[in-house]
């Protein structure tokens, strides 16, 4: 499906922060007859206003709109009436919503030689649903990488039925179905029986310079003292820091590094009494977030990387974790 096609591909949020990157610019490298314009989440004037105010700055500088990253890749940043996590409940919204993004992308479609009669939309979240038949595409593919209805805060969970049948639609109308794990795959399937299961992968590349002998570790690991555990990745309450926090008191020789930021989380989860006991303790070191390219000189003082996922959360049950893949192409 893909072969000999250009793919307009909705991203769950900004190209920067989405994990599955990896995937499209891999795509580019090994199909250079294959376009990609990868479509960020869109911005509303009314919400990212306030959310994310140095977006709204950027877009009316006409920075970053359109970012080229290979010859035949794309990023693209449009804008559209409502949020479309609201535009389901205004009169109107979600139809102006399609038509001023249809509008946006089929021009842009043009100035970047992407074949207008061989398109392929690919989205990969429930609210994409309205987005179906926008660029008059002649395939489409759902990509779904999560269990959207189990990750606490999800607005998607605040209206659960009215969001299911949005993804029942998209895996009606859609001609592939693309999942990460069996028990999505069992799930998706008793729908569209074009689904198949997909494991996530690292960029190997990226992430085989920790064993590399020129790659240094990086001056904020110097410091502390081996053993070192570490994780990599966002952080939320279905990582079971009891467990964690229990290792650091079993265990005060051990240095438990965590490398990320809160992303997704409770804010009531984030100041509990657990987060901030474990805070206090001095063998657990918070990185925060780091650049994706500084992470092999992280990775590099590890002597154990970890997957602290709770067993019994019922997202964790569904995932497959990104950072399993890139743990193992670090060769630890």
């Amino acid at each position: 499906m893909i072969n000999g096609s250009d793919l307009v591909v909705f991203l769950a949020n900004d190209w920067t922060g989405f994990f599955r990157r990896y995937l499209f610019i891999s795509m580019a490298k090994t199909n250079a007859n294959c376009r990609i314009l990868c479509v960020q989440r869109p911005i509303c004037f009314f919400t990212t206003s306030f959310l994310n105010r140095r977006k709204v700055f950027a877009w009316f500088k006409k920075e970053q709109r359109v970012t080229r990253l290979l010859p035949n890749l794309f990023v693209y940043q449009p804008v559209l009436f409502l949020n479309d996590n609201l535009a389901p409940y205004v009169p109107g919204a979600v139809e102006l919503n399609r038509k001023i993004l249809s509008y946006q992308i089929m021009k842009k479609i043009g100035e970047h030689g992407l074949r207008k009669d061989r398109l392929v939309l690919w989205i990969s979240d429930p609210i994409h649903e309205s987005y179906l038949g926008i660029i008059n595409e002649k395939k489409r593919v759902y990509d779904c990488f999560d269990d959207y209805f189990a990750i606490p805060g999800n607005p998607i969970i605040k209206n659960i039925e009215k969001n299911r049948l949005r993804e029942k639609h998209i895996l009606e109308n859609v001609d592939l179905v693309l999942t990460v794990s069996n028990k999505l795959y069992e799930s998706k399937s008793k729908v569209n029986n074009n689904t198949y299961m997909v494991p996530n992968a690292a960029d190997v590349e990226l992430f085989g310079r920790t064993s590399d002998e020129s790659t240094a570790v990086h001056p904020d690991m110097t410091a502390i003292p081996h053993p070192i555990i570490g994780m990599v990745g966002n952080l939320h309450q279905r990582i079971d820091f009891r467990l964690i926090r229990y290792l650091a008191l079993v265990h005060p020789e051990w240095s438990i590094v965590i490398v990320g930021e809160w992303s997704g989380a409770d804010p009531d989860f984030i100041n509990s009494d657990l987060i901030k006991d474990m805070k206090k303790m001095q063998n657990i070191h918070w990185m925060g977030r780091r650049p994706s390219e500084v992470l092999p000189n992280y990775l590099k003082a590890f002597d154990v990387c970890i997957i602290p996922y709770s067993p019994e959360d019922r997202f964790n049950i569904s995932c497959s974790p990104l950072k399993l893949y890139e743990y193992l192409a670090t060769g630890k």
